[in-house]
Order: structure tokens, then C-alpha cells, then sequence
């Protein structure tokens, strides 16, 4: 539940007029019922309520969406997507008709696309995808709170990752012991992993990630989950030269796939011949 409505001071009313005059400027020229003109209109409706109420907050009342037509036009979230998405990717020109018309190429749209992706989320009440409610800094104040797992197998060729600002801070809680720790595990099990109880993907080499990419099925990049110490595991560990195929029977002296040379005093050069 938000916080009560605040009583906006002088100052704010006159921002929030120059920010609705910024906001009908960029209305000009875009086409209405695309996500762009969807996006610009909720900004000015919102803005517009402040000034009039001199309080900050959403109305409930306040939507870029005409309530009474979301049952005719309900979607499943990935067609929802592909719609939302279509709306960005068939634009041919930008602010059309004003003095800053400008040609978009596809290249523009997805790059505007992928940069605005974050604002919005599916909301499967309505079977559309929305706006994520704002602060009055414009700084979101609902995220995405479930994802699918995966290795990125789903991911659409030529889209850019997202990223969930929750991974980094759940890295950024991390004091540098546990990071430590993390990584003696992985180097360990010999492989990277996805800490459960962290939150976080762990790799050998690169340490514990900052990040997890989103991709565009939805879901983000999640290794093999581990949730215990290798001590507890009950694996057996290889020996560093086992790791790379160099290790040493046990039954002999020689390398792996190489047997005593008869006649050769041990460990003397050419003491052990290939099988």
C-alpha cells in the first residue's frame, strides 16, 4: 500500500507545468494507439491531475487505457509482447509533421524498444501490457517479481538482454568474504553454479556476477543451483591434474594411458611409454 498523497509546494507545481509543456511537445506528430503515444499521454494525464489537485501520486481514475475495452482486447503475455513490441518496430518516422520529424530506421525502434522495455510490465489481470506505476521522479516503483529460469535457450536472436536491478542489489549485499567463499565452492565443484540462498550466479573465473540477464522469453540465466558446501556434497574431488586429464593412476606411476617402460629405473626419463 503506497504512501498518502503529498501536498505539491510552488516550486513543484511550476516544474510539473514545464515537465506537462515537454510532454504535449513530444505528443506532436505520434501516432495514436501506439505504446509510444500510450506512454506520453499516461506521463501527460498524470502530470496534468498534479497540477490541477497540486498533489503528487496517481489517481486510480488515471489510465492511458480505456478500462471498458480491456476484456474485448485481452492477450496471453506473449502475445501481448509481440504486439507491444510491434508498436515500436513499425514506426517509420518520429515526431511526423513538426519541425523535429525525423526517419526511424529498425535499428532506432529496437534500440528505443529494448531502453524503454523496463517501463513497462504484463499485467495479467488485464492481458496487456502496461506502464509500471512511477514515483514522482518517474523512478519505478513496481518491478517484475517472477521469472522463468534458463540458459538462454529461448532467447530471440538480435535482441538485447534485460537486466532486474534486484540482482544487483543482491550482489552489492554481498561483503567480500562471502563473495570469497562463493568462488572457493565453485572452483571446488569445478564449475559454475546459482546460489540459492544468495541469489546470485557464481562462475570459477569471473568470480561471483553482478548481473543476471534477462532475455526475451522472460526469463533470466540461472546455472545449476547448489546449495551446499562441496565438503557436504559427497563428490570426490579430482586431483588438479585430473582436472586436465594429466592425473595419475592409482594402480601405477605413470600418467593416465601410459604404462612402465620395461627395463627403465622409475621415474627416470622415458620410464613410461604410451599403452
Amino acid at each position: 500500500m503506497r504512501s498518502p498523497d503529498r501536498k505539491l509546494s510552488t516550486q513543484e507545481v511550476a516544474r510539473k507545468r514545464k515537465k506537462l509543456d515537454k510532454t504535449l511537445g513530444q505528443l506532436e506528430g505520434l501516432k495514436e494507439g501506439t505504446r509510444k503515444h500510450h506512454r506520453k499521454m499516461f506521463k501527460a494525464e498524470k502530470t496534468l491531475d498534479q497540477v490541477r489537485t497540486g498533489y503528487s501520486g496517481i489517481r486510480p481514475n488515471k489510465s492511458a487505457f480505456n478500462r471498458n475495452e480491456v476484456a474485448k482486447d485481452s492477450l496471453g503475455e506473449k502475445d501481448a509482447w509481440a504486439k507491444w513490441e510491434k508498436g515500436y518496430m513499425d514506426r517509420t518516422h518520429k515526431m511526423k509533421g513538426t519541425k523535429h520529424e525525423r526517419v526511424l530506421t529498425p535499428e532506432d525502434n529496437r534500440k528505443e524498444m529494448e531502453m524503454e522495455r523496463g517501463e513497462f510490465m504484463y499485467d495479467k489481470n488485464k492481458g496487456q501490457i502496461r506502464l509500471r506505476k512511477t514515483d514522482d521522479a518517474e523512478n519505478p516503483i513496481e518491478r517484475q517479481t517472477s521469472y522463468g529460469e534458463s540458459r538462454g535457450e529461448g532467447h530471440k536472436t538480435g535482441e538485447r538482454f534485460g537486466y532486474d536491478p534486484a540482482d544487483k542489489a543482491k550482489f552489492n549485499a554481498l561483503n567480500q568474504q562471502t563473495k570469497d567463499s562463493l568462488v572457493d565452492q565453485a572452483w571446488k565443484y569445478g564449475k559454475p553454479f546459482f546460489s540459492p540462498k544468495h541469489g546470485v550466479n557464481v562462475d570459477p573465473e569471473d568470480g561471483v556476477l553482478s548481473s543476471r540477464p534477462v532475455y526475451s522469453d522472460n526469463t533470466k540465466l540461472t546455472y545449476d543451483k547448489i546449495d551446499k558446501p562441496f565438503s557436504e556434497s559427497g563428490i570426490q574431488r579430482k586431483s588438479a591434474l585430473n582436472m586436465v586429464g594429466l592425473g595419475v593412476s592409482r594402480n601405477s606411476r605413470c600418467w593416465e594411458g601410459y604404462e612402465p617402460t620395461p627395463g627403465v629405473k622409475p621415474y627416470a626419463k622415458g620410464s613410461c611409454r604410451k599403452k
